[in-house]
């Protein structure tokens, strides 16, 4: 459970430098991004970072979204993330 929560964390700080911009100032410098993007920047493979990414979200002042980096930039949704039946 820490590897996953680690390589979880990982692959978010990877999503934030490469968003950057679009974290800071909005959804009109939001960057395309794919698996290998993330899985170059942190040397996993593409399917560790699709697993890990499966039905997450990240909350960010911007918009909440799906962290699965193949997720087309038109599934950002403004407001808070989904609530968990958890």
């Amino acid at each position: 459970m820490e590897q996953r929560n680690k390589t979880i964390y990982k692959v978010a700080e990877s999503i934030v430098k490469f968003q950057t911009e679009f974290l800071e100032h909005g959804i009109s410098l939001l960057k395309p991004m794919v698996l290998k993007d993330v899985a170059e920047d942190i040397s996993m493979h593409e399917s560790t970072i699709s697993r890990v990414t499966t039905n997450k979200y990240m909350h960010t002042p911007q918009a909440s979204s799906p962290s699965s980096s193949s997720s087309p930039p038109d599934s950002l949704r403004p407001g808070p993330a989904p609530r968990s039946l958890h």
